[in-house]
């Protein structure tokens, strides 16, 4: 109840400081334009399994731009080998809430704008808090109500977003949720104020079938009334528990019972960030700029992070280079609320016993022992159209424990240069691990996109790799781990 009120109080605010406020003018930070002025549609063809099952997918996802205002619809049918419509997705409310795809109004750098749904990428301030956050890493497969607003009024800059309006008021109530404000000041030196966090970490462990037991412990995660193999033998089936037990003996059963394992409820996790940061634009032409900055951030309880000099350089869309050194003590993670955390938000993980044990994500900054020092390199290369390239490295060092790097990049070949070719994009994220030795991680997004141009309509294919530790070892084994969203489409504009 009191993660619940203080959700409710925290979405409340920021709806209402955003409906009092006017805008005007750019302080600093991020901003990005990735929302279209055509009216488009797209058909999606695909596969899926759940709980076991095959279903073919179809999906039907439209934007509709009107003027400022801007609507996206994303509606999902699943078909089992039979031909059947899967029934559980249209059962509940939240499932026509998720047909919401986005609502947005005007884009991002406008003096108001404000986005409900689909996140693909948050920044706030200079990244060293949030840095890339998105709420689609698990689409379609599990859909987020985000929220993300911000105003430009006057000299001052306001930013905010939430990961998931539906999980605000759910069972166990959270959100992540972040928000920063600049203020220009003597002259054109800016400074910022940046505060994230996370109210309930453990909502990071799936509970398909909403019973209050994470998946990776509820063996049968869709269905609420079992959660057990006792459960199921024992009380449906009906078998005796002297039989029971010594199937368990001999190992042909798991003998644990719902008492031996910890609800979702029970557990308790937040985590609070904040930072301050100070920027001055050295050349801020039309085409040409080039911005100096400095910026402190804290994790609550754990430890900080200094990023000075910080150096930002860009030339009209065609390139743009950033150079950052750091420092930080023990405990603590840059960009911690990154493209990956969705995916690392909580896991389980095998402890000394040989039991597995839920975490949230803070427990790997205990991993951080010592104070460390490195820098982080990124370019942005563009040329018209043919190749497009963007990369970002981090490497932060250590005499006494293991390097910790962050690798993100994208290849982009003949981005609607030449209809005749197919457009090609390749991406690959890896964040915070000692090295890249191991290319699949819980931290690994990998993938794919070929689109052809067929007419005034583009056709292609979109696969996507991400990977999840089920059983708790530490390594990534198999397909079992790996998760594959393959998707065909279809999309015209008009």
């Amino acid at each position: 109840m009191c993660r619940k009120i203080m959700t409710l109080l925290f979405v409340t605010s920021i709806l209402l400081t955003f409906v009092l406020s006017v805008g005007a003018e750019e302080v600093t930070g991020n901003t990005a334009d990735n929302e279209t002025d055509k009216t488009t549609a797209s058909i999606l063809l695909g596969a899926t399994t759940l709980d076991g099952e095959n279903y073919q997918q179809i999906g039907f996802r439209m934007d509709l731009p009107l003027g400022k205002l801007g609507f996206g619809l994303d509606i999902q049918v699943l078909i089992d080998e039979e031909g059947n419509i899967r029934e559980e997705d249209w059962d509940e409310y939240e499932d026509y809430v998720d047909l919401i795809y986005y609502i947005r109004w005007d884009k991002k750098g406008a003096p108001f704008y404000a986005k409900i749904g689909g996140l693909e990428f948050t920044y706030l301030g200079y990244n060293d808090i949030v840095n890339g956050y998105t709420n689609m890493i698990n689409y379609p497969d599990l859909k987020r109500l985000g929220l993300e607003m911000s105003i430009k009024a006057g000299r001052i800059d306001g930013e905010f977003f939430l990961n998931d309006l539906k999980e605000g008021f759910g069972s166990n109530p959270s959100v992540v949720y972040g928000g920063r404000l600049a203020v220009r000041m003597l002259g054109k030196i800016a400074v910022g104020a940046t505060v994230a966090g996370d109210i309930y970490d453990f909502n990071g462990l799936r509970d398909s079938d909403g019973d209050d037991y994470a998946d990776e412990v509820d063996r049968y995660p869709y269905d609420d009334a079992l959660a057990t193999e006792y459960e199921y033998f024992v009380g449906k089936r009906g078998i005796s528990e002297s039989a029971f037990d010594e199937f368990v003996g001999i190992g042909e059963y798991d003998g644990t019972r719902r008492a031996d394992i910890e609800r979702k409820s029970d557990l308790e996790s937040s985590l609070t960030i904040w930072g301050l940061d100070v920027g001055y634009p050295i050349i801020s032409g039309d085409s040409i700029k080039v911005d100096l900055y400095a910026a402190y951030s804290n994790i609550v309880d754990y430890g900080w992070g200094v990023t000075a000099p910080g150096f930002r350089a860009s030339v009209g869309d065609f390139f743009s280079f950033t150079a950052e050194y750091k420092i930080q003590s023990k405990e603590f993670m840059f960009g911690y609320f990154n493209n990956t955390y969705e995916l690392e938000r909580a896991y389980y993980k095998v402890d000394d016993s040989g039991i597995l044990t839920p975490h949230p994500r803070q427990d790997r900054l205990l991993e951080i022992t010592d104070d460390m020092q490195g820098y982080l390199v990124a370019a942005h290369f563009d040329l018209r159209d043919l190749i497009s390239v963007n990369a970002q490295y981090q490497d932060m060092s250590s005499d006494t424990i293991p390097d910790i790097n962050s690798l993100t990049g994208e290849v982009i070949l003949n981005d609607g240069a030449y209809a005749i070719f197919p457009t090609v994009r390749a991406y690959y994220v890896q964040n915070n691990v000692e090295n890249f030795d191991e290319w699949r991680t819980e931290s690994t997004i990998a993938g794919y996109v070929l689109e052809f141009a067929v007419g005034d309509a583009t056709m292609g294919i979109d696969h996507q790799f991400t990977f999840e530790d089920m059983n708790g070892n530490g390594l990534i084994d198999g397909d079992d781990e790996t998760i594959r969203t393959i998707s065909l489409f279809s999309r015209i504009e008009f």
